[in-house]
């Protein structure tokens, strides 16, 4: 059984790869620099049965606390291999359109990856859109050639945003409206439209293709996106995780 994490910003997330290939249902915590932010994961580990391990493969954007996870997983299960996913010009059939492609996001990279091994249930091009901390939004071509993609920051970035760059502005929880009639319900509603607009006009300069959509603010968005063109809106949760696990079997395949 293959252990799967994918360290971003502010969320741990993790599954478990059972040797058909199958993912266990997915789990989360937020990490933060108390070391007791890990006990959900220990738990979790102890639960399922470390023994059972053989393999540990991580994704991560956090910097210095990928170590941090690093040293926990190592303390916790000894003699385990790590392995790190990290992004290159190409990989298990994708191809990255950046010049420096190691400066992809991982989780980003991941994704294509994952993304690409969906299209083989014969869909063309592929919009994949995450919004977590920040939102980024990337096109995959079929035969795993990335167009590209946008950077933004997520709603929750964007409202602490406004917080903490104005002089009144509240960070205090809002409603998703369509005109906002307190400062609250305006800043939430205009942060969520913004991402979903966004969104729309990328399904809008690529018509006929297909949207996926993962990370946590993805299900608060779905609603009020329009997307008339887009020819399939799935949500898929753990779509890194899935190009994760692609990424382990092709790296073990390769060595």
């Amino acid at each position: 059984m293959r252990l799967l994490l994918d360290l971003g910003n502010t969320r741990l997330k993790w599954a478990y790869a059972a040797p058909d290939g199958k993912l266990s249902a997915m789990q989360a915590l937020v990490h933060q620099a108390d070391l007791r932010c890990w006990d959900a994961l220990v738990g979790d580990l102890t639960h399922v049965n470390p023994d059972a391990i053989t393999q540990i493969a991580l994704s991560s954007v956090a910097g210095a606390r990928a170590q941090v996870l690093c040293n926990l997983l190592r303390e916790f299960l000894p003699d385990r291999p790590i392995l790190q996913a990290r992004s290159t010009a190409s990989f298990a059939g994708v191809t990255s359109a950046y010049s420096a492609p190691e400066t992809l996001g991982v989780d980003r990279f991941l994704a294509l990856i994952g993304a690409h091994q969906r299209a083989s249930m014969g869909l063309g091009t592929q919009i994949i859109a995450m919004l977590g901390t920040a939102m980024t939004i990337d096109v995959l071509h079929p035969g795993g050639l990335h167009a590209g993609g946008l950077i933004t920051p997520g709603p929750s970035l964007m409202r602490a945003s406004l917080h903490t760059g104005t002089a009144e502005l509240p960070l205090i929880p809002g409603n998703a409206v369509a005109l906002g009639r307190s400062t609250a319900d305006a800043i939430y509603s205009g942060c969520q439209l913004a991402c979903a607009a966004l969104i729309d006009r990328v399904v809008h300069d690529f018509p006929g293709a297909s949207l996926l959509m993962s990370g946590g603010a993805a299900s608060d968005i779905m609603p009020l996106l329009r997307c008339p063109t887009a020819r399939e809106l799935k949500l898929v949760p753990k779509l890194v995780l899935e190009g994760l696990h692609r990424y382990a079997l092709k790296y073990e395949q390769i060595d």
